[in-house]
């Protein structure tokens, strides 16, 4: 199984860089609380030698490289990638050809808020209008930077009716945009008025990501995917590939907004 995480509990990161090759190769030490270390960095693209008198294993989390032993000796190394599950040793000297970045692109999910903000004005005009809610408290505000809807009325049922509103106007808008919003609960304001606060995800959330990151790896698809803060970044060697990675996580995730983007060959 792999080796490799996205993330370690409980350890110390050692504040000064360790440079090597003019910057090539850059990584800072972490020490965990049994005391073993580990070197957490990157590789530019280049040509590069390494020598090592101890067994040492080398993950890589993205990218692609090429290696090829060059003395023989007591050191070993292992290098392994999260998409494998087989070790390659190598011994004491051998030099490392980081290759440039093959294609990808990353998965997001980003509201538009300019968009949002028309839907809540049209509707608000459309409330505005209505007869049945003249002299009522019925509105829908947002709040841009908190990213919250907040919805008014004298009733859990009017707060109903202004979705029936609402909604068909952010679809308009931006498509499954409604998707994107958490509903809290319906609240009792000055004893006879209502309120529900809607907040709008922004970015994916940890655990939808790891479902896109097992979702592709249990395809069997020649890509790797791996999470990038709150996105998903999915590498492969043609982008034939990554359209059908594409095509994939389109058809399985239906219940949440995700835009594909960003594209690099």
């Amino acid at each position: 199984m792999s080796l490799v995480k996205n993330e370690f509990e409980n350890v110390a990161v050692i504040k000064k860089a360790n440079v090597y090759f003019d910057g090539k190769c850059v990584s800072h030490t972490v020490q965990f609380p049994d005391g073993t270390r580990k070197s957490v960095g990157v590789i530019l693209p280049a040509k590069l030698t390494f020598n090592t008198s101890v067994p040492e294993i080398m993950e890589t989390v993205s990218g692609g490289c090429r290696y090829r032993p060059e003395l023989q000796g007591a050191g070993q190394l292992q290098l392994r990638h999260r998409s494998q599950r087989r070790a390659l040793s190598l011994r004491l000297s051998f030099r490392l050809n980081r290759e440039t970045g093959m294609p990808s692109f990353d998965i997001t999910s980003e509201a538009d808020l300019v968009a949002l903000k028309n839907a809540v004005d049209v509707a608000g005009r459309h409330i505005g209008n209505r007869y049945d809610f003249k002299g009522t408290s019925a509105r829908a505000e947002l709040n841009e930077k908190d990213k919250l809807i907040t919805l008014h009325g004298d009733s859990e049922f009017q707060l109903s009716q202004i979705k029936d509103i609402l909604f068909p106007e952010m679809e308009k808008k931006e498509r499954e945009s409604t998707k994107r919003l958490d509903h809290g609960p319906v609240q009792s304001v000055g004893g006879n008025k209502s309120k529900q606060v809607l907040t709008i995800k922004v970015g994916i959330e940890q655990e939808l990501a790891k479902q896109i990151v097992k979702l592709i790896k249990d395809s069997k698809l020649k890509v790797q995917a791996s999470i990038q803060g709150d996105a998903v970044r999915v590498t492969g060697a043609k982008r034939d590939l990554l359209q059908e990675a594409i095509a994939l996580v389109k058809k399985s995730i239906t219940d949440f907004p995700l835009q594909y983007g960003n594209f690099r060959d």
